[in-house]
């Protein structure tokens, strides 16, 4: 397997933050987002939560930040919430994430507690406490915490704290506490069915000596029974993750990494049901790594980041990240490894999800004060890499493809310099050519990037590394200048008068598979009200690819806050525009 870095962010989890990079939409404009804490006790450095946007084309950009303070003032200071995962926890629309906090007294004394930040509409940010509930009195934080699958399987969602606290959700920002385990240890815990009995499991482990590893089973309405153990002998299994049946087998795996700071080693196990409908599970060891220094804040997460639709098992360990599959019943092989470069710090974290929507789960991992984001590598543009060409030069563009992923057809670009807007050179090209001969036109721009997209599960590119001049281009006739990627802006804003909303309708629907490929799209371009209220309807219909602008008289419309509204079968995109007298 070919990974490579495609972004990295400068800002991550610190080492005393804890927490994990949680991944969401939650203003819900197709763009992804990347939440987590950092920040340290220094003025200049506030504790804070960060929301870091996709931009397109591996781009990232702070779009929010909540700022707190350390040690915080009393009360409870959203931007020292530690953020662990995000989903719509009262089924309202709005999107909620779960994170730990303290809640501090003037008195000097404080609350640990749980709680959720809601977005305050569909259009804007988590930033907003909705719940809390206080856990403990001057207790020691960051303790894990999850948004899992409905594990009564009663329609209400749940939030879970360690293997111990359970809260279901009782309304509107109402969670109720339903249950607790206050004899069986556990720290971190994964979910599933994993006997596949249809009734859903958690498993944890304790910090112990003995390495005591536990999995529950829901028995009934908010009610939880041990039905297995298993005694490793190793100590700190903090680390608890699932895999979706990585060897096909028919039933999912989950695993335990113990960390043995006195013999400086981590182990990996890995767990699975014997047979389906059993309570009976088998231990495998998977591997074991030597570290240099204790990081008991990790995370460890499975997923699909090949796009073959079967998990790959993903261990982060302080100084490296091994990535498995499976090659038979309950044997793993490593097929790739990264020796990271953040520092071996306490809260190194992975987390898996396509941040980019290509197709193609990203690796997220986070620590050091940074984040590096990795995709599996599809395709390598071989040449040019720079040079000089006249118009009517024959330039040669070759590439290579790797498997996985597998790749059905590519097209190759010419994107201008330090713009996102491409020119055509092919499409539909077989996956087994490497070689395209291009002959230059009279219309090429003084300066450009070739870029080649392969499309398989999903769609990945690949763009010279450096500039390619055209001299002598753009004499003959005009570019086409296509944007590939949607985008919707209105300015000025806020307006007083007259104002122009600009839009952007790609020649490929965000770079789909070949069955995507269209000359129009069909969308629709409103202006709504602050209460979700259509006032105004811009466009609407098949559109052909290109740029496009539309004034707007803001003298038609009161004082106050609109949305522009962009909606597109597979797109949607809302931008804020405030009118002002």
């Amino acid at each position: 397997m070919s990974m490579r870095r495609v972004a990295q962010i400068p800002s991550g989890p610190y080492s005393g933050s804890g927490g994990r990079v949680v991944c969401c939409d939650s203003n819900h404009d197709s763009l992804p987002e990347l939440i987590f804490v950092t920040g340290t006790i220094h003025p200049a450095d506030p504790l804070r939560h960060e929301v870091w946007e996709h931009q397109g084309w591996n781009r990232f950009s702070l779009v929010f930040a909540d700022t707190g303070a350390d040690p915080p003032p009393p009360g409870i200071t959203t931007g020292n919430a530690i953020p662990f995962a995000a989903g719509d926890v009262d089924g309202d629309g709005l999107t909620d994430v779960v994170c730990i906090n303290i809640d501090k007294r003037d008195s000097g004394l404080f609350y640990c507690i749980v709680m959720t930040l809601e977005s305050p509409d569909s259009f804007s940010y988590p930033c907003s406490l909705s719940w809390y509930y206080r856990y403990s009195e001057n207790g020691a934080i960051p303790v894990p915490i999850y948004y899992p699958p409905d594990l009564d399987q009663d329609g209400q969602k749940e939030i879970v704290m360690f293997a111990h606290w359970v809260w279901e959700n009782a309304g509107d920002n109402q969670n109720e506490l339903v249950w607790q385990d206050t004899v069986h240890a556990g720290y971190r815990s994964t979910f599933g069915d994993f006997d596949v009995d249809g009734k859903m499991n958690f498993a944890s482990a304790s910090l112990g000596s003995y390495g005591t590893m536990s999995v529950w089973e829901c028995t009934g309405d908010d009610q939880y029974e041990v039905v297995y153990q298993d005694t490793v002998r190793q100590p700190n299994g903090a680390d608890v993750f699932t895999t979706n049946d990585i060897d096909g087998d028919g039933k999912p795996e989950f695993y335990v990494a113990y960390e043995n700071v006195p013999r400086g080693k981590i182990y990996l196990y890995m767990w699975e049901a014997n047979q389906t409908g059993s309570d009976v599970y088998h231990r495998t060891l998977v591997d074991s790594v030597w570290f240099s220094g204790t990081n008991w804040g990790r995370i460890s997460e499975c997923g699909d980041i090949d796009g073959d639709g079967i998990d790959e098992c993903i261990w982060t360990t302080p100084d490296i990240i091994k990535v498995y599959k499976a090659v038979g019943d309950d044997d793993l092989q490593e097929v790739w490894h990264w020796n990271n470069d953040h520092g071996g710090f306490r809260s190194l974290v992975s987390t898996v999800y396509d941040v980019n929507s290509d197709g193609y789960n990203e690796l997220i991992t986070a620590g050091n004060a940074k984040i590096s984001i990795f995709e599996i590598d599809a395709v390598d543009l071989v040449s040019p890499n720079g040079g000089d060409f006249l118009p009517g030069d024959t330039v040669s563009i070759r590439w290579t493809t790797h498997s996985p992923p597998y790749c059905d057809s590519l097209s190759l670009f010419l994107r201008r310099d330090s713009l996102w807007f491409f020119d055509t050179i092919a499409h539909g090209l077989p996956a087994t050519d490497t070689l395209y001969r291009w002959v230059v036109p009279a219309s090429a721009p003084d300066t450009g990037r070739i870029v080649v997209v392969a499309y398989g599960s999903g769609w990945q590119y690949d763009i010279s590394d450096s500039v390619v001049n055209f001299t002598g281009g753009g004499v003959a006739e005009a570019t086409r200048n296509m944007p590939l990627q949607w985008s919707l802006s209105a300015s000025p804003n806020p307006a007083r008068g007259a104002f122009t909303v600009r839009y952007d309708v790609p020649h490929l629907r965000g770079l789909g598979t070949r069955s995507e490929l269209s000359d129009n799209s069909v969308m629709s371009l409103g202006v709504y009200d602050a209460g979700g209220r259509l006032v105004r309807t811009l466009r609407e219909g098949d559109v052909a690819p290109g740029r496009y602008e539309a004034k707007l008289s803001a003298g038609v419309l009161p004082a106050g806050i609109y949305f522009l509204r962009l909606d597109t079968p597979g797109f949607r995109a809302v931008k804020k525009a405030v009118v002002t007298r």
